[in-house]
């Protein structure tokens, strides 16, 4: 829990905040401070039935070294240099017509500037979010889907991706042939038939997911009959498991933080752009038999885990879009089947807190009326469904940060960090992003239409003032782990990166548009 710590003879200096405009709700006098923390592992979200026994699908094998990948011939514009071999790495994924497409991996500083997917031989295919799930917590490993061809149902095949040397593994196919082969016969006696569910669910969804340790992967594949299953990967032996069965399609698998349980939905079908037909949310086992059924969500044309707020109870809401969009916040307990509703009706956003619990959620103008609240603002909410408002303003987007150990909201005044208690102070605004927050010490930095400044999370009289260290238009950055450099992006698609002290930008390369970015860590023996 980060502290809250008065200070009666320090100012906060506010910017971009018009001196006419005033709140409801007075400020507060408390100053937020961050203290060093790690990053917080989050984790993303099917399926009836008892666990069986598959059999060992061929391409499995467990990973193993390999010398490492030719040096691409581009270098960018920092002097040419391998990449690490401990990590970190940024790892992004980009698409453009100059360049090789794919996986990139840099450096903290911005040297070695590597074309992973030179490596690649099929086409890769992303959905929103894989890159972010796609990485293990530990040993620089990542799973990547490839197929054959341009059809997405041809050799359908999950991968391992090691760095630095960018190998690609073959790990086990998604699909059985007797599969293929019906789809085959379906597309060839009409091409523009819709593709089964069991498909999709694999392709248009999020479908592996990586356990807390870094020693398994569970996964979604049509193995074992016409539906999309839950299966298991093991690092250690290279083995699959298959682990639940049934009717629905499975989709987005979720680990508990222990790595005991994999929290999943059951889908009747994936609809058409309006939502999901949904069947039930269940919880298998990792490394038992048992399925359990959590509840029904029939009712819903959609579920979203938004994180867990122990080893067994996690946070969901649902989705409609006929009901307000977000609604029916409440948390589900896997042991004791426990479902707590904290907020029914419907809001704009909400955040969470992992380690205490703690909740921040937004009610807009468009969502006031659909709750029994009936009020505009920020409202703040524990794991019991206690909930207050604490800011009256018009809210319109909400963060937390693990590695400042606050919350980070926007609203139509300015930028505003909340602790976790729900204690709040304006920090200056430059560009109405929020900002990034450095892992190590107390810096922020902003960016925008209006350029890149970093500087100390709450600015006093004693203290200077942030520094501008670039002017362009600016729609990405983000920190190294050890927090004495940043890279960005410019609207151009040009990356660049400034170390610390004097943070002087540096440029990597031109035109590369990155789509999806994660600091991927090393930690194999």
């Amino acid at each position: 829990m980060r502290r809250i710590i008065r200070s009666l003879g320090l100012l906060i200096v506010i910017a971009f905040i018009c001196a006419s405009c005033s709140r409801a709700t007075p400020t507060p006098t408390e100053l937020l401070v961050i203290e060093p923390t790690k990053p917080a592992e989050s984790n993303t979200p099917e399926v009836e039935g008892s666990p069986t026994e598959s059999s060992t699908p061929e391409l499995m094998r467990p990973p193993t070294e390999s010398p490492p990948a030719a040096t691409p011939s581009f270098s960018g514009y920092l002097p040419q240099k391998p990449l690490s071999e401990g990590g970190p790495w940024w790892v992004f994924f980009s698409g453009v017509m100059m360049l090789p497409d794919g996986f990139w991996a840099v450096n903290p500083d911005g040297s070695g500037l590597t074309c992973l997917s030179n490596n690649f031989l099929q086409p890769v295919f992303l959905k929103p979010d894989d890159l972010r799930s796609a990485f293990s917590p530990t040993g620089g490993y990542g799973a990547i889907i490839t197929a054959d061809s341009s059809a997405p149902w041809q050799g359908l095949t999950l991968n391992l991706l090691t760095l630095p040397q960018g190998e690609l593994r073959p790990l086990t196919p998604l699909l059985s042939s007797e599969f293929e082969d019906q789809i085959l016969k379906q597309f060839e006696e009409d091409p523009a038939l819709r593709p089964p569910e069991a498909l999709l669910a694999i392709i248009e969804e999020n479908s592996f997911a990586w356990s807390p340790d870094g020693q398994f992967l569970a996964f979604v594949g049509v193995l074992d009959g016409p539906t999309a299953d839950l299966y298991m990967y093991s690092m250690a032996d290279g083995t699959v498991k298959r682990l639940t069965s049934g009717s629905t399609q499975a989709i987005r698998p979720t680990w508990s933080p222990d790595g005991n349980y994999i929290v999943h939905f059951g889908i009747e079908t994936l609809g058409s752009g309006a939502g999901y037909r949904m069947g039930t949310a269940w919880a298998a086992q990792a490394h038992g038999k048992q399925v359990i059924s959590l509840y029904d969500a029939s009712g819903s044309a959609d579920e979203v885990i938004l994180g867990w707020i122990d080893d067994e109870t996690f946070l969901v809401y649902s989705w409609d879009i006929n009901l307000g969009g977000k609604r029916n916040l409440r948390t589900v307990n896997i042991n004791s089947g426990e479902i707590r509703t904290l907020w029914e009706g419907a809001f704009l956003d909400a955040a969470l807190e992992p380690e205490g619990g703690n909740i921040i959620l937004l009610i807009d103008q468009a969502s006031v009326s659909l709750n029994s609240e009936g009020k505009v603002g920020l409202f703040h909410l524990d794991s019991q469904g206690n909930a207050y408002r604490f800011l009256e303003d018009e809210p319109a987007a909400i963060a937390w940060s693990s590695r400042a150990g606050l919350f980070f909201a926007r609203t139509r005044f300015g930028l505003i960090a909340i602790a976790p208690s729900g204690e709040w102070v304006d920090i200056l605004n430059f560009t109405g992003n929020i900002p990034a927050a450095n892992p190590v010490v107390k810096q922020l930095v902003w960016y925008g239409e209006q350029g890149v400044w970093v500087g100390n999370l709450l600015n006093t009289l004693d203290s200077p003032q942030p520094q501008k260290i670039f002017d362009e238009v600016v729609r990405y950055a983000s920190w190294n782990p050890a927090g004495d450099g940043l890279f960005f992006i410019t609207e151009n698609e040009n990356l660049y990166v400034a170390v610390k002290p004097a943070y002087r930008p540096v440029l990597v390369v031109e035109g590369l548009p990155v789509q999806d970015s994660i600091w991927v860590v090393s930690k194999r023996p």
